[in-house]
């Protein structure tokens, strides 16, 4: 393809590209995401994968891969041209430097391909390697699990220590200095030669997501070697340790299809229940999860559901909880599930050789979510040390640690059950629970100064119920109602109207009708050819959610509301978005007179309180009258 733009086009999944950067989540037939170019509170941008493009409602901003990453980043056209052809391995003509980072980086995959395929066929067929196959054999990893994932080994002689070095250049032409800097030698300054960075080991190949290897870990086979028990490949220009997760290339597909994703510390943990048929599985290399695997975590699974199954020992143990803060951080608003996988070993690897794959599967269906598994774990240890089960202090340290993880839930329903079944379990009233997390908590956002944050958690604000105990929405049939069935017609009638809502981020008469909305935002996205009326209203009705809402009385009233084939449609749209104004304008004034009455009945509050409520309350009123 000669044009870079189109080729680039091509080869970018937009979904890929943006879940790199910020997390989304499935929605429908597309994708959803906090918008990150304005001040967003809920999932606003849409995603749609087919179309290659983004479109957010709210702010307006929209537009293809070549767009998302200019503005994400700041940059102008031609360094997201240049940024996004490298990314894509797509050649550029008029560009020197990316022409050479290009060349160079095409350089080291090139080298560690051939390094990977000398290797396997080393541990495949060379006599030298057969301890290192006996080795595998007894951690019962077989051929096809081998191949799968292109095991080898590095071979060793006492008069050659540049087997690997001599391969390649025979393969490539290419120098000493360059197989140094791709990180696959050292050098003897004294001497001035390079010798092969391993040797005698079991080569695990580390590859991109992609699947390009580009980098080694490498296990000792000798143990009489003094040397460490693994060694690994020196970060270089291309390769970060922190920004990647091993395996994830075999990975991916099983990731989506299981709809979750269980990580590992290390390389054998994760071979050895992929070579059991528990294929969603990746490993952070026994390093702290980052950011960037975090996010890496979340981009394959639509439920954002995720299964640590760390290591037992107290190392273990703290990357959990670092995995846990580390998620929640990169992934808010969208409420990721994280579990753990309690074993009752060392590591998973040691649990399934003991007791087998079976008894594995039994431990993901028992895996706990992480804040009741830590409330477990911490009311053992604690009250273990304790001299009595009510020591008060053991129980207070409890709660100050949970309070640490508790901080990252946003869902005030999750948060309400953590602290329940925290009081249940102390054996403390519940009001007091709460009263020392929420405490615990702001001084934890003094700490991080996210005052916001903490507030947003520790709000007054009642949670609604619902009416009833069925799942079928209860509607009244008010002026609300019928306001918001007139609006929905028009929506679907008009698309310029609807872009112009959201935009405009116009209010709903009812805010239980805000799941219809978002259906027919996702319809008239993924559909913008989409026209006929009826077309989009029979999308509507065959949307899942709909259907699990039992929104069956609303649609019939949109669908007659649709059928009395009214016009203006324009002006009765400014008619209705106005009259939805001054209805809930006129509600916030009647509820700052009643807070002005209350207030001017305690004879303790401050008059500054009052005279700032009655400014508030003059603003409201300006407000309403320019409506009318």
């Amino acid at each position: 393809m000669s044009d870079p733009i189109s080729e680039i086009k091509e080869k970018a999944d937009i979904v890929e590209l943006i879940s790199d950067h910020i997390p989304v989540k499935k929605s429908g037939a597309g994708y959803v995401s906090i918008c990150p170019f304005h001040n967003d509170t809920k999932p606003s941008m849409q995603i749609s994968p087919q179309k290659g493009i983004f479109k957010c409602f709210s702010c307006g901003a929209g537009g293809d891969v070549f767009k998302f990453y200019s503005e994400f980043h700041k940059k102008d056209f031609s360094e997201t041209l240049k940024d996004l052809a490298l990314r894509y391995g797509v050649q550029l003509n008029y560009s020197e430097d990316a022409k050479a980072k290009q060349k160079l980086q095409g350089d080291y995959l090139a080298i560690y391909k051939i390094a990977a395929e000398y290797f396997h066929d080393k541990l495949l067929a060379s006599d030298d390697a057969k301890a290192c196959r006996d080795y595998l054999a007894a951690r019962s990893i077989d051929t096809k699990t081998i191949i799968d994932f292109k095991l080898g080994y590095s071979p060793i002689s006492k008069d050659d220590w540049t087997h690997l070095i001599s391969h390649i250049k025979q393969k490539v032409v290419t120098g000493d200095k360059k197989i140094f800097e791709a990180g696959l030698s050292i050098h003897h300054e004294k001497s001035g030669r390079y010798y092969d960075r391993f040797r005698d080991r079991l080569m695990v190949p580390v590859a991109s997501e992609k699947g390009d290897v580009f980098a080694f870990g490498a296990r000792k086979l000798n143990q009489e070697d003094d040397s460490p028990k693994y060694i690994n490949s020196p970060e270089t220009e291309f390769y970060h340790k922190g920004d990647n997760l091993y395996g994830l290339n075999l990975a991916k597909s099983s990731i989506r299809k299981e709809d979750f994703v269980i990580v590992v510390e290390g390389y054998f943990d994760q071979i050895a229940l992929y070579r059991y048929g528990i294929q969603n599985v990746v490993a952070n290399q026994g390093t702290a999860l980052t950011a960037k695997q975090a996010k890496l975590l979340l981009k394959y699974t639509t439920s954002k559901n995720i299964y640590l199954c760390l290591d037992s020992d107290q190392a273990g143990e703290n990357a959990k909880e670092k995995a846990f803060e580390q998620i929640m951080k990169v992934s808010p608003n969208l409420n990721p599930a994280i579990k753990v996988i309690d074993i009752p070993a060392k590591d998973p690897d040691e649990f399934i050789q003991e007791q087998g794959i079976e008894a594995f599967h039994n431990l993901i269906k028992e895996a706990k979510f992480f804040i009741h598994y830590k409330i477990d774990k911490l009311i053992a240890e604690y009250l273990a040390l304790a001299k009595h089960e009510q020591d008060p202090r053991a129980k207070s340290m409890i709660v100050s640690k949970i309070a640490r993880f508790l901080y990252f839930i946003d869902n005030r329903i999750e948060l309400a059950e953590y602290v329940r079944n925290l009081a249940e379990k102390l054996k403390i009233e519940e009001t007091v629970v709460k009263e020392q997390v929420f405490k615990e908590m702001k001084s934890l956002a003094h700490e991080l100064g996210e005052h916001n944050k903490f507030n947003k958690a520790n709000s007054n604000k009642e949670v609604k119920q619902p009416p009833n105990k069925s799942n079928k929405v209860n509607i009244t049939k008010d002026i609300s109602y019928i306001q918001d069935v007139e609006l929905f017609s028009l929506l679907l009638q008009d698309a310029r109207l609807l872009e112009e809502f959201m935009s405009e981020e116009h209010s709903l008469a009812c805010q239980e009708h805000f799941e219809i909305l978002d259906a027919i935002v996702e319809i008239s996205f993924e559909n913008p050819d989409l026209t006929c009326v009826n077309a989009k209203f029979k999308k509507l009705s065959q949307l899942e959610l709909i259907h699990e809402m039992k929104y069956e009385s609303l649609l019939a009233d949109i669908a007659m509301e649709i059928d009395a084939g009214k016009t203006n449609f324009k002006s009765r749209f400014i008619e209705l978005v106005k009259a939805i104004k001054k209805q809930k304008l006129k509600s916030k004034i009647a509820k700052k007179i009643n807070n002005i009455k209350q207030i001017e009945n305690d004879i303790n509050s401050p008059d500054e309180q009052i005279a700032e409520l009655q400014n508030e309350l003059i603003m409201l009123n300006k407000e309403l009258a320019l409506l009318k």
